[in-house]
């Protein structure tokens, strides 16, 4: 009596593909978006993200709370001790933020506000660069 062996095949894996250098860029300037909103109770008018082989470049324009904003217009000399404080307490959630995102540990992260225009400007430090798909102009230049 002859015997036949089915063999079945294992089904396919699908592997997601790496994000884009720019998809995590908008993911990680998202994140810091909602940061913002959840805690300090505004959303800034635009993040960017740029990354430099292992360090993050991240732009913040219209930042400033209500309150830092009221107390600058006021000319009150306890507005910048508030807005540095402010800067301190972000940093941890969004060196986490950034850590989800990226995938990758964050060293240190440094940051400024210029009160004048609004804009804040922070660097985080990584501990090894983001997983990324090559971009399509990677692939032409190889």
């Amino acid at each position: 009596e002859d015997r036949m062996l089915s063999v079945q095949k294992a089904p396919e894996i699908e592997e997601t593909p790496l994000p884009t250098v720019g998809q995590l860029m908008r993911a990680v300037s998202q994140g810091i978006e909602n940061l913002y909103k959840e805690r300090l109770g505004s959303r800034p008018e635009r993040v960017t993200c740029d990354l430099l082989s292992k360090r993050l470049v991240v732009w913040v324009e219209g930042g400033l709370t209500p309150v830092e904003k009221l107390l600058f217009e006021k000319g009150d000399s306890k507005a910048q001790a508030l807005c540095l404080t402010i800067d301190k307490l972000m940093q941890e959630p969004i060196a986490s933020a950034i850590e989800q995102q990226l995938s990758v540990k964050v060293i240190a992260i440094i940051s400024d506000t210029c009160y004048k225009h609004d804009y804040t400007g922070m660097i985080a430090q990584l501990s090894d660069h983001p997983a990324v798909r090559p971009s399509r102009r990677m692939q032409l230049a190889g």
